[in-house]
């Protein structure tokens, strides 16, 4: 499901709005927001607007409702993308890789692919999923690269500041493909459901600071921390290049 009407129950729910609620502050007729909810009638951009206003909606989540991130990058933004970063990630010894707006991997530098040590399955396994997937699946390859003397055997404090990350700027994807999947992942985890199940949008709403962007790793036995930015493409803007570099 990923219609307009089952998005804005989402964030009606979440704001902690009736319906009643809703159609009153934005002077709406009795019974209209339960008809766009159930997708009987198609509500105007208008209206739209108006609702993502008193829902006090940002403009990421506004974008997702009727801008180019209502669905997911279809194929052929997928090969633009790629065409805009690949002279950044062709550059000697830039340790990066592309994003979409549903975090999974596009792309990345032959110098991130090399750092890493990984073989062309393990490339491929990676592509196309999301970074939860990607740290938290038990066969990926990055999971054991990750430096356990610093996150423990169950890696329980990325996945607390790492997943809090992801809830503030992924959740309000609610009935989207791409974080469907990813959540299922989160849910088949005993210790990352339990930590999703307890974030709140009310109290983890987090902005992830330069100097917490960091992450641990034990590659072959050499340990090394990286920081990490990221920058969106100025053309294809749904699509961000992370960029690591060693932190010391």
């Amino acid at each position: 499901m990923n219609n307009i009407g089952s998005k804005i129950k989402f964030f009606r729910s979440r704001a902690n709005h009736s319906q009643f609620q809703l159609e009153t502050e934005i002077k709406a007729s009795p019974g209209s927001i339960s008809r766009i909810e159930s997708g009987q009638v198609n509500p105007t951009k208008e209206t739209i607007l108006q609702i993502a206003n008193t829902l006090k909606l940002n403009s990421q989540e506004i974008n997702y409702l009727i801008g180019i991130t209502a669905q997911p990058a279809t194929a052929l933004e997928i090969e633009e993308a790629k065409k805009e970063a690949y002279d950044e990630l062709i550059k000697p010894g830039k340790l990066a890789y592309l994003l979409d707006d549903r975090w999974r991997f596009i792309e990345s530098s032959d110098a991130f692919i090399e750092y890493f040590n990984f073989t062309p399955q393990e490339v491929d396994y990676i592509m196309g999923k999301t970074t939860v997937q990607v740290i938290l699946r038990q066969d990926s390859p990055m999971l054991t690269r990750l430096d356990k003397n610093t996150y423990g055997d169950d890696y329980e404090d990325l996945y607390r500041a790492y997943l809090r990350v992801y809830f503030s700027n992924i959740s309000y994807m609610n009935d989207d493909i791409v974080f469907q999947s990813t959540l299922k992942d989160i849910r088949e985890n005993d210790l990352t459901k339990r930590i999703w199940d307890s974030l709140t949008y009310e109290k983890d709403m987090a902005y992830e600071s330069q100097d917490k962007r960091l992450l641990h790793f034990n590659i072959n036995g050499k340990r090394s921390t990286l920081s990490y930015s990221d920058q969106a493409l100025l053309k294809n803007s749904r699509f961000v290049i992370v960029d690591y570099r060693e932190y010391k």
